[in-house]
């Protein structure tokens, strides 16, 4: 089967395209409803990946915030056409009309790019009663995959393989010095694994027999990493808070790779505002500007503005829903929440910018998360 590919993509001509993301450690579905926009917010366990001062902002009425599954399936539209046109295809009966359904698919999603992610973070968060500690604890594994399909025997070859891996432990603190400003500490241990491969027919050529073990021992690239996070948060008035984040502090990964994560310094402004109307509970809004030093090396400081606003429309014992807008890096956001019991379910749609400048190649992907816990 993978000698027939290697001669069709043989037949074809080239086509340009490219594989270029940076990839986050986490995605939280609430936040990216917001355009991702949590610096000066916090308010959930999972702050610990934008702000951990942000802990302080836990109810306390709400006693301990356990997610025992937190599991998070993305992809973009490009990949879910490619998966229906895929699925038509092996439907098909006569050997020869799949052949020519198979090349008629080869070409029609050249130059695409296709995403997949898939993450969990399972974790506990307790702000504590009659005390200044807030802390959150939990398990990461996240799964970044990108590829790209070209024609012929140019040196972008016939795919572009892109991705990273990581599972690790997450943890941070906050401290309320006093009713105006809160410290944040945290730390992450992870594993990782990443991959930037191009594979060109001659390579493909070489290792057919043997794929699996050049991916694992050639393409991959794996470490380990501890990188620490330091955090505050300052309450203004009207309920205007301000909040600072150093994130990742000596990256994630390998400096020379394009998975690398560097560590990032984060400025945001949040706002909070609770009503006890029946159909509408609490708005939250923030604006943040994150990579400060621009550490990521963006051409177009646009891509480090994030920002947008959340209803809580209802909250009670058995039910709860909000629903959010935004916009991340120049593109907008949107997305919902409802949660029935121990079970929420969110749907987020964002957009990545996948070209080389913001603009060139944007990306738009969708989120569901499913959540079970309380």
């Amino acid at each position: 089967m993978l000698k027939f590919f290697i001669l069709i993509f043989i037949a074809l001509t080239q086509i340009q395209a490219f594989v270029y993301e940076t990839y986050p450690l986490y995605r939280d579905s609430h936040f990216m409803q917001m355009g991702g926009a949590n610096v000066g917010l916090g308010g959930y366990g999972t702050a610990v990946f934008s702000n951990p001062a942000g802990l302080s902002k836990m109810r306390v009425e709400d006693g301990a915030e356990v997610k025992l599954i937190n599991l998070s399936i993305s992809t973009n539209s490009d990949a879910i056409e490619l998966i229906q046109d895929g699925l038509d295809v092996k439907d098909i009966d006569d050997k020869n009309e799949q052949t020519l359904a198979t090349i008629d698919l080869i070409n029609k999603h050249l130059g695409e790019n296709n995403h997949f992610e898939v993450s969990n973070f399972s974790y506990i968060a307790k702000k504590l009663k009659n005390k200044n500690v807030n802390f959150s604890i939990g398990a990461l594994t996240s799964l970044n995959l990108d590829f790209v399909a070209h024609r012929g025997f140019a040196t972008n070859g016939v795919i572009d393989v892109q991705g990273i891996i990581v599972g690790g432990i997450v943890a941070g603190m906050s401290y309320v010095y006093t009713n105006k400003i809160a410290f944040g500490g945290g730390v992450k241990y992870l594993k990782y694994g990443s991959m930037q491969e191009n594979f060109t027919i001659g390579k493909l050529l070489e290792h057919k027999d043997d794929l699996d073990t050049y991916l694992q021992d050639e393409a991959l690239k794996d470490g380990y990493s501890l990188v620490f996070d330091l955090g505050t948060m300052y309450k203004l008035k009207n309920g205007i808070q301000v909040g600072f984040s150093a994130l990742n502090l000596g990256g994630i990964g390998k400096k020379d790779h394009i998975t690398y994560i560097p560590e990032t310094y984060n400025l945001g402004l949040g706002y909070i505002k609770k009503y006890k109307k029946k159909f509408l509970k609490e708005l939250r809004a923030g604006i943040d500007y994150v990579d400060l030093t621009n550490e990521y090396n963006r051409d177009d400081k646009m891509e480090n503005l994030r920002g947008g606003l959340e209803l809580l429309i209802w909250n009670n014992t058995l039910t709860t829903f909000s629903t959010s807008v935004g916009f991340y890096k120049g593109e907008y956001t949107a997305g919902f929440s409802a949660r029935l019991t121990v079970v929420e379910i969110s749907f987020t749609t964002y957009a990545e910018e996948v070209g080389h400048y913001l603009g060139q190649q944007t990306d738009r992907r969708y989120l569901v998360n499913v959540t079970i816990g309380w």
